[in-house]
This record gives C-alpha cells, sequence and structure tokens, in this order.
C-alpha cells in the first residue's frame, strides 16, 4: 500500500509540476496575445487616423475646387479638368486660376467698353459675347486664346497681347497655351475620362 501511496504522491507531484508548465506556457502566450492585440490596436487607429487626415484633405480639396468653380463661373469638372491639362503643362493650378480670373476681368471689362482690352481681344480673333449678346463661358475663351497661341506668328505681339489679358499668370500657362484647343481638350478628356484613355 505504501508503494502505491509513492505512486499517487509522485503521480500528483508530475502532474502538478504539468500543470505549472502549462500555466506557464498560457501565461506567456497571454501576454504574447495581449501585446500582439495592442499593436493590432494601435495599427488600426493609425489607419483610422490616416483616412481622417485623407477624408480631411479631400473635402478641403473639394471646396476649394467648388469655390474657385463658382468664382469662374464653371462647373467643377471642368475647373478639375483643365487643372489636370495645366499640371501636365508643367503649370500649376495657382497660375491656372490667375490666368483665368483675370480673362474673366477683362473680357467683362472689354464688353463694358474698354478699348485696350477690346483691342486685344480683337487682335487675337476672339469674341467675347455670343450671338445672343451674353458672355462666353472663360472656358470658351481660354480654348480661343489657346488657339490663337498655336497659331501666332509673332510671339513677341502674341506675349504682349496674352499679358493683357491674362496678366503675369499667363506666362507658366504658354506651354499649355501652345497645345491649341485640341491639345487641351484630349488633356482635359483624360481627366474626364481617364480609363477611356
Amino acid at each position: 500500500m505504501a508503494n502505491e501511496i509513492e505512486l499517487l504522491i509522485k503521480g500528483s507531484q508530475t502532474a502538478t509540476q504539468e500543470i505549472d508548465k502549462a500555466s506557464a506556457s498560457l501565461n506567456k502566450f497571454e501576454r504574447r496575445f495581449v501585446a500582439a492585440s495592442a499593436g493590432v490596436a494601435a495599427a488600426g487607429v493609425a489607419v483610422v487616423a490616416t483616412l481622417s487626415k485623407i477624408s480631411d484633405a479631400t473635402a478641403k480639396w473639394g471646396d476649394q475646387m467648388a469655390k474657385t468653380a463658382t468664382r469662374l463661373n464653371l462647373a467643377v469638372g471642368d475647373v478639375d479638368a483643365l487643372r489636370f491639362a495645366a499640371d501636365r503643362s508643367g503649370a500649376s493650378f495657382e497660375s491656372l486660376v490667375m490666368g483665368l480670373r483675370s480673362l474673366s476681368r477683362r473680357s467683362a471689362e472689354a464688353a463694358r467698353g474698354n478699348k485696350t482690352y477690346s483691342d486685344t481681344f480683337q487682335r487675337l480673333g476672339i469674341e467675347i459675347k455670343k450671338a445672343d449678346g451674353s458672355m462666353r463661358p472663360v472656358k470658351d475663351l481660354l480654348l480661343d486664346i489657346a488657339d490663337a497661341s498655336s497659331r501666332a506668328e509673332d510671339n513677341s505681339a502674341l506675349l504682349a497681347d496674352l499679358m493683357n489679358i491674362m496678366g503675369d499668370a499667363f506666362l507658366p500657362l504658354v506651354p499649355l497655351l501652345k497645345e491649341g484647343s485640341d491639345g487641351i481638350k484630349i488633356l482635359t478628356d483624360e481627366a474626364l475620362h481617364p480609363l477611356e484613355s
């Protein structure tokens, strides 16, 4: 019987040792699991923060595009497409906007009788009004200016005329304008229909 008790005690000790080992392994696993969970949670927070920043930047960009479109009396899609075309030709969005603003103001002044501006549009062969007497959209005027720029023989006279109706902002836009309206339309179509290009 003493032998059986000894075996029972020894078995109990072995079982206790095995339970302690399993418990230590479980504790080790639990610590690793907690650490991994914390890492996953931190990564999740980082992803959410990044997505939040992207969302904020997108909203700001959309707001800027909408405000610019309103000021220029253009559709947001047209402003974005022209931004894309300007960017592709090496001009900044700011130069494009400044040039379009100047063009819009000076075409309105020409329509009100400002001889300097009306003579400039006339030299370039650009009609600023529609047949019904209303102003043509600034985008159409830009395309006409691009055609006049692409066929100009006297670059110094062209540059003086562009400076007159678009201000200093025209300089970075010269490569875009030299594309002519067809070149600009190709670029704006690429922006509006990127999967078809």
